[in-house]
């Protein structure tokens, strides 16, 4: 009677832990915005320097390709350097001419701050050349105090 209770246990164990598991895989999201078709996978997102609480993907009009990604990180970045790349390529500075207040060599306008407890640091960095969407697998992202 009690190894019947034992193996219960233990099975319940073992599938609330998987449970957990499977949750945490997919705490890590990337969305894409501006389009209908809006799936991009990756595998892992890596940041080191600053804590990163979401990062989206712009897609073109086809949704076949990543033009750019929104980072959102906790608290006051700006003046920091923002570096990306994908699937373990060589980190660039971000760049976006298009946005109000543009970072310039990768360093992070004191304007992408919206105050608050903690904050948050909001920033567009444009993908040249464009990402395919099925090959965007992993994104590395480098926050450093220059």
């Amino acid at each position: 009677m009690h190894r019947f209770k034992r193996r219960s246990l233990l099975v319940a164990l073992v599938v609330v832990g998987a449970l957990a598991a499977g949750g945490a895989a997919y705490t890590n999201s990337i969305s894409g915005t501006g389009t209908t078709n809006n799936t991009a996978g990756y595998a892992a997102i890596s940041v080191a320097g600053a804590t990163l609480t979401d990062a989206n993907y712009t897609l073109d009009s086809t949704g076949a390709n990543i033009t750019a990604v929104n980072f959102t990180f906790s608290g006051n970045v700006s003046g920091n350097t923002l570096q990306f790349a994908f699937n373990g390529g060589t980190v660039g500075d971000c760049t976006d001419a298009s946005a109000t207040n543009p970072p310039s060599n990768g360093v992070i306008p004191a304007a992408d701050y919206t105050s608050g407890s903690p904050g948050s640091t909001a920033v567009t960095c444009l993908v040249s050349p464009s990402q395919s969407t099925s090959g965007a697998n992993t994104l590395n992202v480098v926050v450093t105090n220059p």
